[in-house]
């Protein structure tokens, strides 16, 4: 397990990657990361590995580690994944009636973020875009199925940065929810399947 210095080194790495700090396929040099933080290379190292494990980082024996660079055939296996998962998720909590406040409080989380003066997305708004996502899948109360998502989470976050600069149409959530308040499932997974479609195109876009 890492050390307590290593998993801080590594939440703060995570952070600037998923802020666009550190771009995908830039280096992560030991020495430099040393230098940075003022860490031992063993500390710098075992930051490394963990953010390697979360699949934020990439590792070639002969080269340094780096931002992970999502392929088109990533992002496209990736989202494959994700709408089978939410779709899944969709159903389950439209017919078995499931609660939705944790599904309600992720919208407002996400309409009380403030878009950026410019184009593209910030970065609490990417948070708040993949919170939502989360949230419905977590309100099915399926151990398995939440635990499938956060195996997907870091590497969606990365696909998002993507957002950055072509935020699309903001990816309006509240659709979506007032469908399945309504447990309208053939409305409600139209709104999903068209929301994740249009993150596939732009994220292909980007990696193009």
């Amino acid at each position: 397990m890492a050390s307590t210095s290593a998993n801080r080194l590594a939440q703060d790495l995570q952070r600037r990657i998923f802020a666009g700090e550190l771009a995908p396929g830039a280096a992560l040099r030991e020495g430099e990361l040393t230098d940075r933080y003022g860490a031992g290379r063993h500390t710098v190292r075992a930051a490394l590995r963990e953010l390697i494990a979360r699949g934020i980082v990439a590792h070639d024996p002969h080269r340094s580690a780096r931002v992970r660079l999502l392929t088109p055939d990533d992002i496209r296996d990736l989202y494959a994944l994700r709408r089978l998962l939410e779709l899944e998720a969709l159903r389950r909590v439209v017919e078995g009636d499931a609660p939705l406040v944790t599904l309600e409080e992720a919208v407002a989380r996400r309409e009380a973020v403030e878009p950026d003066a410019g184009e593209g997305y910030t970065v609490e708004e990417l948070d708040a875009d993949l919170d939502f996502h989360r949230a419905l899948v977590h309100s099915v109360g399926s151990e398995r199925l939440s635990r499938t998502f956060e195996t997907l989470a870091n590497e969606l976050r990365l696909a998002f940065l993507a957002f950055i600069a072509d935020p699309g149409d903001r990816g309006d959530h509240r659709p979506i929810l007032d469908a399945a308040r309504a447990r309208d499932l053939e409305r409600a997974t139209d709104l999903l399947d068209r929301h994740i479609r249009d993150g596939l195109r732009l994220c292909l876009a980007a990696a193009s």
